[in-house]
C-alpha cells in the first residue's frame, strides 16, 4: 500500500457521484488492513479511512458504516458519516466528520495535573461507558484512545471493535468494560472504587464486595492485554509513533520528537550530532551523548558493531535499541519512572543487523550512589528515596519484571524522585520462585549501595 500523504483521491460514492478528497497526513496504519488520514473534503477537515485488505475491505467498510449508524440511532455521540465508496484505485474509503477542537481521552489523562484531575476525567468516561453498555454497546478493544473529549461532550470513535446487542449488557459483561478505565489508576484502590460506584450508579445497580473482587481480577487481565497491544502499536505508525524503513535503515520515532523533520535527516546527522554533543560515555560496546534536536534535550546511545558473530546474534534476538525502546514503553505504562524513549534506529548490511541507536529524553539528576554519599542530604531524604525505589521495583514485580542490572549508575535521583535507566537487561519471568529470587537480589543490591 503506497503512502497517500498529501495526495488527491477520487472517491466513487455509492450513489454514483465522484468526490475529491485530499489526504494531508497519515495518522495511523494497521498493516495489511487500513490507513487513517487527516484529510480535506469540500474545504473542511475530515478523517479518511482507507481499507485495502483485498479479501475483507468491503466487510471492514460495512462494519464501520453500520457501527456509526447504530451509534447515531442510539443517540451516542460519534463522528458523522460524510461519504463512502471506492477510490479510482479500487480501495474502499470512508470519510467522516473530524471533531475539531477535541482531544483524545488518553492525551487528556496524561496531561492531567494530578490524581484528582485524572480521576475526574475517568469518572466522566465511566459514565459514558455505562450509557453505552445500557444501550447494548460492547467495546471489544476498549481503551481511552477510543474517546474524544470536546468541552463537556465525549465522542465514541473506532467502531470496528464494537458489538451491538438489542439489550443492555449483563453485570458480568459490564464489569469487564469498567476494568478498562479503572486499570489506569489500578494502584489507587480508592479511585478504583470511586469509578466503580460511578459506573454502577449510572446503571442503577449497587456496587457490592463480590463486584469489587471480580473487578480487581478483570483489571489485572485488562492491564496485561492492554500493555501487549500497546507495545505492538509502539512498533508501527500510529497516532503517537512513526515507523520508517529506507534502504539499510529501519526505526520508529515518537511523533512529538521528530515533528515535521524527515527521519532520514536525523539519521544521517546522528553521528555528527553525537560527536558535537556532551559525550557521556565512549566505550567499546556503546557510545552515549547528550544532544539537542528539534529543541528537545535527549540522550542518544549507539550500540556499536563488535564483529560478525555479535551482529548475527543480535539479528536473531533483535537489536538492543529495539529491546530498550520496548522496555521503556513498558515501564512507562506501569507508571515506573524511566526516561521516555523517543526513537530507535537500526542499520543493516544486507539482512545482518550492523548497528543500532536509542534516543531517550534527558533526565536531570544524579546517580544514586553519589546521592547517598552527599553529606548535605538528610538521612530522612535518603530513606524516602530508598522507599521510592522499592515502590518502583514493586510495581514492576506485579508483572514479574526485574531490572537485572541495578547498579548505582542505572538509578538517577531526579527532582521528582528516582528514575530507572539502562533497560537492556530488563527481564520478565513466568515462574514466581525465579522472579522472587531475582527481585530479592535487586533489593539487597540497592540497600547495599554505598
Amino acid at each position: 500500500m503506497s503512502n497517500k500523504k498529501s495526495s488527491e483521491l477520487i472517491v466513487n460514492t455509492q450513489d454514483g457521484g465522484r468526490e475529491n478528497v485530499r489526504c494531508v497526513s497519515l495518522l495511523r496504519i494497521v498493516p495489511g488492513k487500513r490507513e487513517v488520514y487527516d484529510a480535506i473534503w469540500q474545504n473542511k477537515p475530515v478523517i479518511a479511512k482507507i481499507f485495502f485488505d483485498r479479501l475483507r475491505a468491503k466487510r471492514h467498510l460495512k462494519r464501520e458504516l453500520e457501527g456509526l449508524n447504530n451509534l447515531k440511532k442510539l443517540k451516542i455521540n460519534a463522528p458523522e458519516v460524510l461519504l463512502s465508496g471506492t477510490t479510482d484505485e479500487g480501495e474502499r474509503i470512508l470519510v467522516t466528520e473530524k471533531i475539531t477542537g477535541s482531544v483524545s481521552a488518553i492525551d487528556a489523562f496524561l496531561a492531567a495535573a494530578g490524581k484528582e484531575e485524572k480521576l475526574k476525567l475517568l469518572l466522566a468516561v465511566c459514565r459514558e461507558i455505562a450509557r453505552e453498555n445500557e444501550s447494548g454497546v460492547l467495546q471489544k478493544d476498549l481503551h481511552l484512545g477510543n474517546f474524544l473529549i470536546k468541552e463537556n461532550n465525549i465522542y465514541a470513535i473506532d467502531v470496528a471493535q464494537m458489538r451491538f446487542f438489542n439489550r443492555a449488557l449483563t453485570r458480568a459483561q459490564s464489569t469487564g468494560q469498567l476494568a478498562f478505565p479503572a486499570s489506569h489508576l489500578a494502584d489507587e484502590l480508592d479511585a478504583v472504587k470511586d469509578m466503580a460506584e460511578e459506573y454502577f450508579k449510572t446503571r442503577g445497580w449497587p456496587f457490592e464486595k463480590s463486584d469489587e473482587n471480580i473487578l480487581l481480577m478483570d483489571i489485572e487481565r485488562v492491564r496485561k492485554r492492554y500493555i501487549k497491544s500497546a507495545l505492538k502499536k509502539s512498533l508501527r505508525t500510529s497516532k503517537n509513533f512513526l515507523k520508517m524503513k529506507s534502504g539499510q535503515y529501519e526505526g520508529v520515532f515518537d511523533k512529538s520528537f521528530i515533528g515535521e523533520t524527515e527521519p532520514m535527516d536525523f539519521i544521517k546527522r546522528i553521528d555528527s550530532l553525537m560527536d558535537g554533543g556532551q559525550i557521556l560515555k565512549r566505550g567499546n560496546t556503546s557510545y552515549v551523548s547528550r544532544i539537542n534536536f528539534n529543541g528537545k534535550d535527549v540522550v542518544v546511545k549507539r550500540y556499536n558493531h563488535k564483529g560478525l558473530i555479535h551482529s548475527l546474534r543480535h539479528t536473531i534476538l533483535r537489536s538492543r535499541a529495539r529491546r530498550c525502546w520496548l522496555n521503556g514503553q513498558l515501564l512507562l505504562m506501569l507508571n515506573v519512572a524511566t526516561p521516555k524513549p523517543v526513537a530507535f534506529i537500526e542499520i543493516y548490511k544486507g539482512v545482518i543487523l550492523w548497528q543500532s541507536y536509542l534516543a531517550t529524553e534527558y533526565v536531570e539528576g544524579r546517580h544514586y550512589g553519589d546521592f547517598l554519599k552527599d553529606p548535605n542530604i538528610s538521612e530522612d531524604k535518603k530513606a524516602q528515596t530508598l522507599n521510592q525505589i522499592n515502590d518502583l521495583l514493586e510495581r514492576m514485580g506485579r508483572f514479574k519484571i526485574t531490572h537485572s542490572d541495578l547498579k548505582p549508575s542505572n538509578i538517577i535521583v531526579s527532582q521528582n524522585g528516582p528514575v530507572l535507566t539502562d533497560l537492556d537487561a530488563l527481564k520478565i519471568y513466568k515462574l514466581d520462585f525465579i522472579y522472587k529470587h531475582k527481585h530479592e537480589r535487586n533489593i539487597r543490591r540497592v540497600k547495599n549501595i554505598i
